[in-house]
């Protein structure tokens, strides 16, 4: 209650510790369960895409987050990236994908090609990410094993158009959740949640009765 937190977005959790973007500072912060201390957990506060140890690293508007065992991983919006950060031995602040600020586009393939523009949601399931790719209107799957990124679902248009994963459209998406075969997603823009089924290659509008 002591600290004064700048533009939260999103948070996950580990043993007893909250760990939080803070979008306003370029910061990620952890919260102690336990204790209730707050403190600066990655980033030095300047907002650029540099990576290394975790004081010194630079990061621009974190937003999404998420885990698996060893790692955080974040969307760094304002450089169009994906990061992240160790949880065990020797953390340190490493790009997945993403070359700097202002640096975007839409393009699949390996990470060291690979864009994305201003995504924002991030998901961790069975060892790959889904990342919302914001203002390119599509939901991207991005393979740890295999560093290759490829859009999921999402033609690209704007719109609200339930179909197959290819031709179906977005506006705008930010949140995302996996729950086994199911994709929800938070269409902003569209005021909807949405659900991509893999296994039926189908999105649909939550049906709330």
């Amino acid at each position: 209650r002591e600290v004064s937190f700048n533009s939260p977005w999103d948070i996950t959790y580990s043993k007893n510790k909250l760990y939080i973007t803070m979008r306003g500072s370029h910061q990620i912060w952890v919260l102690n369960l336990l204790t209730l201390d707050a403190d600066v957990y990655a980033g030095s506060g300047s907002e650029n895409l540099f990576d290394g140890k975790l004081q010194i690293a630079s990061l621009a508007q974190p937003t999404g987050l998420t885990k698996d065992s060893l790692r955080l991983y974040f969307t760094d919006s304002e450089t169009s990236s994906v990061r992240s950060i160790g949880l065990k031995t020797s953390p340190i602040v490493k790009t997945l994908l993403g070359k700097g600020l202002l640096e975007f586009g839409d393009l699949d393939g390996l990470s060291g090609k690979a864009k994305l523009q201003y995504p924002m949601g991030i998901a961790f399931s069975n060892n790959k990410l889904y990342i919302a790719d914001t203002l390119n209107h599509k939901l991207k799957q991005f393979d740890l094993d295999k560093n290759e990124l490829i859009t999921f679902a999402g033609s690209g248009k704007i719109g609200a158009v339930n179909s197959n994963l290819s031709d179906s459209s977005f506006f705008e998406p930010q949140g995302i959740a996996v729950f086994d075969h199911l994709v929800y997603v938070a269409d902003t823009n569209n005021h909807l949640i949405r659900v991509i089924n893999s296994q039926a290659n189908t999105v649909s509008n939550f049906d709330f009765e």
